[in-house]
């Protein structure tokens, strides 16, 4: 954490009190209460607050010794202003300019009469901007702290002067906390949020070696389940087991489809569950390779507003902005890219019969029929990514038509 100066602060937060009870928030001291009909445990599924309490407080801290610094260099120069046998490079020193320096002078360095703008600095930190994507610090413990549904109420280690000012906004700050929170949650598929960081990782693993998606469905446990096999192989074997059960995921998280022009994709897809089910692999594959086609290369492509000869190609690399190793550095947008669709690139490789990968492959599904390119696990594979693709083109145009109405 650096002071507006630029240089680090050395300063450390006070020490923990001894009788804190672990799980539950300690006020600093008897002027730091909840608000009224606020309970401490509402803050329970929010992540990081003591990371993001102690990061202000440090900016704070540091802020207050530079002011002070700040103020010692102007009393002294106050002083060799007033004292009459100070020779001074200049004539006469401007009546204006000596009243600016004596009320600078002024600066009574404690919290609650900071000045304004500083003030104002520090209510700022308090409403942590989460629409800003260039939230990086430490990806893997925001990631790791969003992606469970219980966390444990931190012990606030709010500084003396951080918690006066929080105080008197205590309201405000849970309020931005659980903003953060939930949108966290929306950056993460529901069926993916009680993984840990390195899981979601396997993740974006599986959609780019299987060409499918594991966002929104199938349910968590067989998620959890595929994420232990040790190769597309293995993963085939569980999809298949549990076939039945992933249809059924993928007809309810098709529920949130909504947007009008979405309605006939939407019942191909069903129908390609219903399939599913009945054992009828080939014809769920072939329909769900054709929703995935116009999804992508015309429904996303519209919306995302590529154009020229790599139109198509940019489109899909849209959805792979990060390699596994780059994960640390990610931005949240671009975990939420590669959580729906890091297999849209694979599913469009080109395909020969034996050749490549053994992933689902549209090319081949949609030039070979008959061939290597289908199998009861790639219709599984096929429905999942086709689904996925739709919802989270249909979330994004639902979004845009709010703020329209809302406009």
């Amino acid at each position: 954490m650096t002071d507006s100066s630029g240089a680090e602060s050395e300063d450390v937060q006070p020490e923990q009190p001894a009788d804190c009870t672990e799980g539950t928030p300690t006020p600093q001291d008897e002027s730091f209460r909840w608000a009224p009909g606020v309970d401490s445990f509402d803050v329970a599924d929010l992540m990081s607050a003591r990371e993001t309490a102690r990061r202000a407080s440090e900016q704070i801290t540091g802020q207050l010794q530079y002011l002070n610094s700040f103020k010692n260099r102007l009393d002294e120069l106050f002083v060799g202003l007033a004292k009459a046998r100070v020779h001074l490079p200049i004539p006469a020193v401007d009546p204006a300019l000596l009243k600016q320096v004596r009320d600078v002078a002024r600066i009574k360095v404690d919290v609650p009469t900071l000045d304004p703008g500083l003030l104002k600095q520090v209510q700022d930190i308090a409403r942590i901007k989460v629409d800003v994507p260039v939230w990086h610090a430490s990806l893997a413990k925001q990631m790791q702290e969003a992606a469970r549904t219980k966390v444990q109420v931190p012990d606030f280690d709010f500084g003396v002067d951080l918690g006066r000012i929080l105080a008197d906004n205590r309201s405000r700050w849970l309020e931005a906390m659980r903003g953060f929170a939930e949108a966290i949650k929306r950056v993460i598929p529901e069926n993916l949020q009680d993984l840990s960081t390195d899981d979601l990782q396997k993740v974006f693993q599986v959609n780019n070696e299987d060409g499918t998606s594991l966002a929104w469905a199938p349910r968590s446990a067989i998620v959890e389940e595929l994420l232990q096999a040790d190769d597309v192989e293995a993963r085939s074997v569980i999809f298949v087991e549990n076939a039945a059960a992933i249809a059924d995921d993928i007809d309810a998280s098709l529920a949130t489809v909504t947007v009008a022009d979405h309605g006939e994709l939407r019942s191909m897809l069903m129908e390609a569950t219903a399939a599913i089910r009945q054992g009828l692999y080939g014809p769920a594959q072939a329909a769900a390779a054709a929703v995935v086609d116009v999804v992508v290369n015309v429904h996303m492509l519209s919306y995302l507003e590529y154009s020229g000869g790599q139109s198509k190609n940019q489109t899909r690399s849209h959805f792979q902005p990060i390699k596994l190793d780059e994960w640390e550095d990610a931005t949240l947008p671009d975990v939420e890219l590669v959580l729906v669709g890091a297999g849209f690139a694979t599913i469009f490789e080109r395909w020969g019969d034996g050749l490549g990968r053994t992933a689902f492959n549209r090319n081949g599904t949609a030039h070979a029929a008959g061939g290597h390119a289908y199998s009861p696990a790639h219709a599984i594979r096929s429905v999942l990514i086709a689904h996925a693709a739709l919802r989270w083109i249909d979330g994004a145009i639902a979004g845009e038509q709010l703020l329209d109405d809302a406009a």
